[in-house]
């Protein structure tokens, strides 16, 4: 039989449920033994699972996050998780890192992230999905499934506007509704409705003046209310500054601990500034957590399949390494010839982030050892530490003359905690580039790095750039089977790629100034701003290239014209029309015709990835709901449908659309604001809520086109209409009378 939460609420002390509100150490919750209710652990990380040795749920040692860490699957970081576009790989990698929490006596899993993109420079762009948020409420949604699938929890983080490590646990943010729900908690939204995370963790910075575990606005109203999230909201590590107010602002738990506050809180109940009840329902939502991961505890766990696990991550790296330019078809390589490898990260990969999302891998390939194994091989280290010196450089430049082609990697590491200075690579790495570039034409970039880069210098000199991301403990493996062609390269930015930081939406307003951080590109971030404002980006949203070619051909509908709250099918077929057998990712855009409030020129609202052979065809089928067509309605508080013609766009990135439609949408939303006094009487003529009485109103004071004053009718608004119509000749009564009808639609004028 289970935990009673009940039972256990009644018999637990108000010392007791206040103990259950906070950390035991930097880990484990409080336990109480004497009801039996047991401690539960929570750790790192988003993409493998960090966790001490020798810990045991079930002992006393506390957990202090500085002794030898445990070796297991390093996964690819979630920025190359998401070019893969494959909800459902994601879903598999879940359950390999729920075995390995099950395994190892983790309880909640802190991940996955799903803050924003705001700024390439972003320190932890690379834990994050992508800069859509629909791409990366989805791909959250199948980790979450998958790691839950086993009995272990998630934490889903950071809630919310976390989208800068500069000052961030001090930092206040300025964003207008619409941007905050349409971008920043649409994540957040898509993945509570659809995967049901057992936690939340609040972030550590403000917004509107409030942080974020003490901001009731945004924990009870949006996060609990709007958001319908029933379970445990936990604090980011350190994140809480007043015990009282995060309580009853809807905050369950504060980590780590032991906390300061216990007594503060007590007083708060007996002064009646805190309630029993309030107390009893930040405690229930802990029981309940710790409920749900002990349940699974008891359960037989069998040591993890590490090999499988490994193979995952290999898959994961490989699909997701994303192929930016292949001049004269350089890949993939050929087996008879030379290879000059040059670059210190060769032989000592970015396989990892820093910070929390450091692991200790269990298996490692090293690309230096894995495409030794296939290739005649020279190597040159060419820097160190992102550094040369002639010697370095000359060594590269013979190794690299003696070869048939040249793989130079290149790359910078990004962690936790501090945000980036430049999406450039590092000068000495472009010196290296330079130098081979002088003595052979031949060369393949491979960059690690988490986020976006600016190739504009790089790019001069090399035939072909792999965009590897933070690849994991496969990636070695994962580069050979790429620059083999045993695997043709699928994966697709799910960020875009500026051709300068300049050219970035958030450039002038990122980091903000002091504590102070306003998102004054509001809708218009990543492939949102560069399609609507026209700028061309260096690689676009969606973008990869591929050893072989793929047509979208025979965009159909199910209907022309739906009801808003009716589903549209849409079929999309998809030929291989090259030699090789690969996968394509089928990207489905809406674009609003015209709409009341401003939208970008298009949105991303469904994907899919299909395996086809050479010479095949595969029908892929998207389903687009009542969320595709919608927007956020500031007046009225909500999301709603505004009637009107929408485009539907299938295309393999935002910028290379193939097919196009149109679907007339019907909706009972009504998203336009009412005309009023200060509207002017061009706005009535064209709103057709208006327009019949509007031209009543131009019959009865006998004005038409040619009439004197009609172009002065168009422009003033009403107030400025009944000195207008005084000049006419008509009296103050009849004029007021007029404006009056005309603004509640009614016909006597």
């Amino acid at each position: 039989m289970g935990m009673d939460i009940r039972e256990c609420l009644k018999n637990m002390t108000l010392e007791e449920k206040v103990l259950l509100l906070e950390g035991a150490d930097k880990g484990f919750t409080n336990p109480v033994k004497r009801l039996g209710i047991p401690r539960i652990l929570l750790a790192d990380g988003p993409h493998g699972v960090r966790v001490e040795k020798g810990t045991e749920p079930d002992g006393d040692a506390p957990y202090t996050m500085t002794g030898e860490m445990e070796e297991t699957t390093a996964f690819p970081c979630e920025a190359a998780m998401a070019a893969t576009w494959d909800a459902g790989l994601l879903e598999k990698i879940g359950r390999c890192m729920g075995e390995e929490c099950r395994a190892l006596g983790v309880g909640v899993l802190l991940g996955p992230g799903v803050n924003g993109k705001r700024s390439p420079l972003g320190g932890r762009n690379f834990e994050y999905f992508s800069e859509d948020p629909y791409l990366s409420g989805k791909l959250a949604a199948a980790l979450i499934r998958g790691v839950q699938s086993q009995g272990v929890g998630t934490c889903l983080k950071h809630y919310a506007l976390n989208d800068q490590e500069s000052r961030r646990t001090s930092v206040n943010v300025h964003i207008d509704e619409r941007a905050m729900w349409e971008i920043y908690l649409k994540p957040f939204e898509i993945a509570i409705r659809e995967a049901a995370p057992f936690s939340v963790m609040a972030a550590y910075n403000k917004v509107d003046g409030h942080y974020m575990s003490e901001n009731e606005e945004m924990l009870a109203h949006i996060l609990r209310e709007r958001l319908g999230f029933p379970g445990a909201v936990v604090s980011d590590w350190g994140a809480v500054h007043d015990k009282v107010s995060a309580v009853k602002a809807g905050l369950s738990l504060q980590m780590p601990g032991p906390g300061r506050d216990a007594g503060r809180v007590i007083k708060a109940v007996e002064d009646g500034e805190l309630t029993e009840a309030e107390i009893d329902r930040r405690a229930g939502e802990v029981l309940r957590l710790v409920k749900k991961v002990t349940e699974a505890r008891g359960k037989k766990q069998a040591e993890p399949d590490w090999q499988e696990h490994h193979r995952a991550a290999v898959q994961t790296a490989a699909e997701g390494m994303v192929l930016l330019k292949n001049e004269d078809g350089i890949l993939p390589l050929k087996q008879a010839g030379t290879l000059a490898v040059l670059g210190e990260l060769a032989e000592k990969p970015c396989f990892v982030g820093g910070g929390s999302s450091s692991l200790t891998p269990r298996q490692m390939d090293m690309p230096l050892e894995c495409l030794g194994g296939e290739y005649t091989v020279s190597y040159a280290k060419g820097y160190a530490a992102n550094r040369t010196t002639e010697e370095l450089l000359n060594q590269a430049v013979r190794t690299a003359g003696t070869a048939d082609t040249v793989l130079l990697f290149a790359g910078v590491s990004t962690s936790e905690s501090l945000d980036r200075d430049t999406i450039l690579l590092p000068r000495e790495q472009i010196r290296l580039v330079r130098a081979a570039a002088a003595v052979n034409p031949n060369i393949v970039l491979v960059t690690q790095c988490g986020s976006a880069v600016d190739y504009s210098e790089a790019e001069k000199y090399v035939k072909a750039i792999l965009h590897v991301w933070i690849p994991g403990e496969g990636f070695g493996a994962a580069l050979a089977a790429i620059l083999s062609g045993r695997i043709s390269p699928c994966g697709k930015l799910a960020e875009t790629f500026p051709v300068c930081l300049e050219n970035t939406p958030a450039y002038p307003d990122f980091p903000g100034v002091k504590d102070e951080v306003y998102y004054r590109e509001g809708l218009l971030t990543g492939y949102r701003f560069y399609d609507t404002r026209r700028i061309l980006p260096r690689y676009p949203f969606g973008f990869g290239l591929s050893y072989t070619t793929f047509a979208l051909e025979n965009l159909r509908l199910s209907s022309h014209r739906i009801c808003s709250r009716e589903e549209l099918t849409v079929s999309v077929d998809v030929k291989n029309t090259g030699s090789m057998a690969g996968k394509e990712v089928v990207q489905l855009y809406i674009r609003d015709e015209k709409s009341a409030f401003f939208r970008p020129e298009k949105e991303l609202k469904e994907f899919a990835k299909v395996k086809l052979e050479p010479g095949e065809t595969k029908t892929v089928v998207l389903k687009l709901t009542e969320d595709a067509f919608s927007y956020y309605v500031p007046h009225l508080g909500r999301f709603a449908v505004e009637s009107g013609s929408f485009a539907v766009l299938a295309g393999t990135s935002s910028r290379d659309i193939c097919l196009e439609d149109t679907v007339e949408v019907i909706s009972e939303d009504e998203v336009r604001l009412p005309l009023g006094m200060t509207d002017s009487f061009k706005d009535f003529l064209e709103d057709d809520r208006y327009t019949v009485y509007a031209r009543q109103f131009l019959a009865a004071l006998r004005v038409d086109e040619s009439h004197m004053f009609y172009q002065m009718l168009l422009g003033v608004n009403l107030i400025q209409m009944q000195e207008l119509l005084a000049i006419m000749g008509i009296d103050e009564a009849t004029a007021g009378r007029m404006t009056e009808n005309l603004i509640n639609r009614q016909s006597e004028f």
